[in-house]
């Protein structure tokens, strides 16, 4: 129990939200941005285009292929809502 209370004394702001972070985060075009920002990760395009195609019942290998994700497993995790579920 003294380890934690050290722990808790040496980090004062954990789990104390940073306001202004939190408010840009309630802008989708902000939220848009960092999540999409990476050059590894989707864009906001692609992202649409990917649902788009699944809502036409195009396959995940093809849709892949289509939108030049990186590989089948980030359009099936998108798809699945694990990750952009914040891209509209």
């Amino acid at each position: 129990m003294a380890a934690v209370r050290a722990y808790q004394a040496s980090k004062p702001r954990i789990g104390i939200p940073n306001l202004l972070v939190g408010d840009l985060w309630k802008n989708p075009d902000y939220a848009s941005r960092v999540i999409c920002g990476n050059e590894a990760r989707l864009s906001v395009y692609q992202v649409r285009r990917i649902r788009e195609l699944h809502h036409l019942s195009i396959p995940v290998d093809k849709i892949t292929e289509l939108v030049g994700a990186r590989n089948q497993l980030q359009v099936e995790r998108l798809l699945a809502g694990e990750t952009y579920s914040r891209i509209r």
